[in-house]
């Protein structure tokens, strides 16, 4: 018989299956589920930003419902644009919209526009062209600030002039981001997700204004096992 030191069995090897990071979302927004119909960019107590493909698709018509406060009937402005702004954000003073890009055409970049609320004709606000390489992928708009996350993990901060004021680096891949008043708050992974498939989603709220975090590197969201920010 053999020895029983000689016999060794090797231990099955567990294998844990790559759980991905959930991706960058515009909360509010809804997908085109049919080629031509409408879609929400953007939903909230402001108002709503809608965008549809024109006939042909060479064109593209978007339609901002402004809920002023005040304000007996909702102010609603249209235009029609050649670009095709994919998320879009509205704030107190106007509508900040983002187009994807292409990565690897450079006569494709990503671009952030800016429409002020009291002035829409065609030219109206100023448009602003990312880096190559480097895409929009949330918006979010303050009442004196827009803010744009992008691929290369960049924070984009810009006035409502059109004037870049601040690109910083988020403390991870962002999630989603949020505004309101003078506060941009970013969700960030701040990991990989474990094992359970629990997603590691960070909140840092910035202070615009005076440059500040409220929150240090964040607060961790209680994410259950297999759930998303939503």
């Amino acid at each position: 018989p053999p020895d029983e030191e000689s016999i060794h069995e090797d231990a099955p090897v567990v294998q844990t299956p790559l759980i991905p990071c959930q991706k960058p979302f515009m909360p509010s927004a809804t997908i085109e589920e049919d080629e031509g119909a409408p879609r929400y960019l953007h939903w909230s107590q402001k108002g709503c930003v809608t965008a549809r493909a024109e006939e042909g698709g060479l064109e593209f018509a978007f339609e901002v419902e402004h809920f002023a406060e005040g304000l007996a009937r909702t102010k609603t402005t249209r235009f029609v644009d050649r670009r095709d702004f994919t998320v879009a954000s509205l704030g107190k003073n106007g509508a900040v919209f983002g187009t994807e890009g292409q990565e690897d055409n450079e006569n494709a970049p990503s671009i952030l526009h800016f429409r002020p609320l009291d002035a829409w004709a065609r030219d109206a606000g100023w448009s602003a062209t990312l880096p190559p390489g480097e895409r929009v992928q949330v918006v979010c708009a303050g009442d004196d600030f827009v803010a744009a996350c992008t691929s290369r993990d960049l924070i984009r901060i810009y006035s409502t002039g059109g004037v870049e004021d601040a690109v910083v680096a988020s403390l991870g891949p962002v999630v989603a981001c949020a505004a309101h008043g003078k506060y941009l708050a970013i969700a960030y992974h701040g990991g990989i997700p474990d094992s359970e498939g629990r997603q590691h989603v960070q909140v840092q709220v910035l202070d615009v204004e005076s440059r500040q975090t409220l929150n240090g590197n964040g607060t961790r969201l209680p994410l259950q096992p297999g759930c998303l920010l939503t």
